[in-house]
């Protein structure tokens, strides 16, 4: 199972390192130009994209933090499960 997810986690993990720099860049790029911003009125701009980028970063960390990791989690419940089904089986045949 691991091998299933491991490649998924790694895309996410790439992404989400492309994705966090952008994210302050766009950030310091509003803070360094506010002056300019207010004038021209284009906070919108600069809050959508800002936005969007930390979205698709949440979306990222909601995936790996949440249904990799619980994956993992339940197939060491299921082995363990099985484990102990086949040792009573064992001690009682």
């Amino acid at each position: 199972m691991y091998l299933l997810t491991k490649k998924r986690t790694k895309i996410l993990g790439e992404t989400r390192n492309q994705l966090a720099p952008r994210a302050t860049s766009a950030l310091i790029d509003g803070l360094n130009a506010y002056n300019d911003v207010i004038l021209s009125n284009k906070q919108d701009y600069f809050y959508n994209h800002f936005s969007n980028l930390l979205k698709k970063i949440s979306v990222i960390d909601a995936l790996q933090q949440g249904i990799f990791t619980k994956i993992h989690q339940r197939l060491n419940d299921v082995v363990l499960g099985m484990g102990l089904m086949v040792l009573w089986v064992c001690l009682h045949i």
